[in-house]
């Protein structure tokens, strides 16, 4: 979900901390060093993960409609896109047809 809102919010890519990492001594040869990479992504995810907790302890009808109103809202977004794609493609080959050729 933050990869997604990072297209609307572009400010959660940023590193924050990116600390290089490498393995203990001993464990070189199987292990390689690697950019651990802390972006405004994993604070948010973790807030979200809050919230949605709180949303079903709060009691199964809300943490229910909180899921069916999310789930609506990405299928609204799939119909739109998909529309979108069916009946403004430029080309040809995009553009479907009633009779079901491309």
């Amino acid at each position: 979900m933050m990869r997604f809102l990072s297209f609307i919010f572009p400010v959660v890519l940023p590193r924050l901390y990116s600390p290089c990492t490498s393995p203990s001594p001993g464990l070189s040869g199987w292990l390689k060093p690697y950019d651990f990479v802390f972006t405004w992504a994993q604070p948010l995810a973790v807030l979200w993960i809050l919230i949605m907790t709180g949303a079903n302890y709060l009691g199964v009808r809300l943490g229910g409609a909180v899921q069916v109103f999310l789930t609506s809202i990405k299928i609204m977004f799939h119909c739109h896109r998909d529309c979108g794609r069916i009946f403004f493609a430029r080309t040809g080959r995009a553009r479907l047809t009633l009779s079901g050729r491309t």
